[in-house]
């Protein structure tokens, strides 16, 4: 009965240890290429993550005035285009996009 438990125990413990919890899972690899791409850009300030219940948000922050701020989900699909005065069939972000904890995951 001894050994049961300890080897119940030990199989446990490896089992925690080697799950991938959701808020530790790695971005998509076309993710993560279009970040290190956006860190070489010389206009390039931050990159915010936002929190949703269901999904996570990408949030490209560039100094350019009147351009387009990118906004990809987990997928590296875009969501939307926030602080741009573009025209055409662009989707633009709103409150609902952004109303929920944000976290810088790098800064220039």
């Amino acid at each position: 009965m001894k050994y049961l438990v300890q080897t119940l125990f030990l199989f446990f413990a490896l089992l925690l240890a080697f799950c991938k919890h959701p808020e530790q899972a790695n971005p998509s690899n076309c993710l993560a290429d279009k970040i290190e791409a956006f860190k070489q850009v010389p206009w390039a300030q931050s990159i915010v993550k936002i929190s949703r219940p269901n999904d996570t948000l990408y949030w490209f922050v560039d100094s350019i005035a009147d351009g387009g701020e990118e906004v990809l989900d987990e997928n590296c699909e875009l969501v939307c285009v926030a602080d741009c005065e573009c025209i055409g069939n662009i989707e633009f972000c709103d409150e609902t996009h952004f109303n929920f904890p944000m976290e810088i995951i790098w800064e220039k």
